[in-house]
C-alpha cells in the first residue's frame, strides 16, 4: 500500500502559476476526489505528479520518496494514469492497447508472458471490455476508448491510479460503473485513487475525501459534507445552488433550478425538503 503525498506544491507553465502552495495526501483504499471550476489547476496537479511539470517549490513523494529520484520505470511501476482526452493507436486492437500497461514490468527483452496476457485479460473484464479485444481503437466509441484506457491503467498494477475526469465520455449507467469498479479496488486492493471530477455529485458519492481549488488555492479540504456546501459552491462556482441529503446514505446532493422553471417551481406544492447549509 503506497501514499502519496504533496507538500506545498507550486506549479506553472512559464511565467505563469497556476497551483500555488498545495499540499495533499492520498489514503490506500480510499478515493480522494479534486473538484473545482475549469482552469482552477486541476490537471496541472496531475501533470506535477507524472513529472511532466517540475514543481517551482515544494515536494511530491510517494510512501515518502521524493518522486524526482524514483526512475521513470520505477514511478510507472507505482502510479498509473487515466488522461482527460486519452491518444490511442487506431491501428491496434483493445487487447495490445490494454497490454501496453504491462510495459513496465516486462524485463530485459520486453517480451510480455502469459502472466501479462492474464493480467491484461483480467483488466479488461473489470472494465467490461473483455469483448472488445479483438476490436481496432477506430473502431470504438469515445465511451469505450475511456474505459479502455482505464483497463490499461489497471494492467499497471499501481499502488496509486490517477484519473483526470474518467467519466467525461459516459452515459450515466458507465458513470457509475466506472467509478463503482475504482472504489471497489481501492477498498479491496488497498491502492489509492486521485479522481479529478466535475460532477459535485458523483464526486459526493464515491470520494471519502475532497478538495476544492479555486484560483490553484485549496479553498476546501475535508470530507463530501465539509466541502460540498452552499458557501463553499457560490464562492467557487459563483453559483447559486440548494444541497440537501441523499435519502438513501444523507450525503450532501445539489439541486439545481434553472431560471425557465421558477415560476413554475413556485406555482407548484411540493413537499418541504430539508436543506444542507
Amino acid at each position: 500500500m503506497s501514499t502519496l503525498e504533496l507538500h506545498g506544491v507550486s506549479l506553472g507553465y512559464g511565467q505563469h502559476l497556476v497551483l500555488d502552495r498545495v499540499s495533499l495526501q492520498t489514503r490506500p483504499g480510499e478515493v480522494l476526489g479534486i473538484v473545482g471550476p475549469n482552469g482552477c489547476g486541476k490537471s496541472t496537479l496531475i501533470k506535477g505528479v507524472t513529472r511532466v511539470l517540475p514543481p517551482r517549490e515544494g515536494r511530491i513523494s510517494i510512501d515518502g520518496r521524493d518522486i524526482t529520484r524514483l526512475g521513470r520505470t520505477e514511478l510507472a511501476r507505482l502510479v498509473a494514469v487515466v488522461p482527460q482526452n486519452p491518444v490511442l493507436p487506431e491501428a491496434f486492437t483493445a487487447f495490445e492497447v490494454v497490454l501496453m500497461g504491462r510495459t513496465p514490468h516486462l524485463g530485459f527483452l520486453g517480451y510480455e508472458s502469459a502472466r501479462d496476457a492474464g493480467i491484461t485479460m483480467h483488466a479488461m473484464e473489470a472494465t467490461s471490455t473483455l469483448d472488445l479485444a479483438n476490436r481496432r481503437v477506430g473502431e470504438l466509441s469515445g465511451g469505450e476508448r475511456q474505459r479502455l484506457t482505464i483497463a490499461r491503467a489497471l494492467a499497471q498494477q499501481p499502488k496509486v491510479i490517477l484519473l483526470d475526469e474518467p467519466t467525461a465520455h459516459l452515459d450515466i449507467n458507465h458513470q457509475i460503473e466506472t467509478l463503482d469498479l475504482i472504489s471497489g479496488l481501492c477498498s479491496r486492493n488497498g491502492m489509492s485513487a486521485l479522481v479529478v471530477v466535475h460532477d459535485l455529485n458523483l464526486a459526493a458519492q464515491y470520494c471519502q475525501t475532497m478538495i476544492m481549488i479555486n484560483r490553484g488555492r485549496i479553498h476546501a479540504s475535508g470530507t463530501p459534507r465539509e466541502v460540498i456546501t452552499v458557501e463553499n459552491v457560490k464562492d467557487v462556482y459563483g453559483a447559486d445552488i440548494c444541497i440537501c441529503p441523499h435519502p438513501l446514505n444523507d450525503l450532501p446532493a445539489i439541486l439545481v433550478t434553472g431560471n425557465g422553471h421558477v415560476k413554475e417551481r413556485n406555482q407548484s406544492p411540493q413537499a418541504p425538503l430539508k436543506f444542507i447549509t
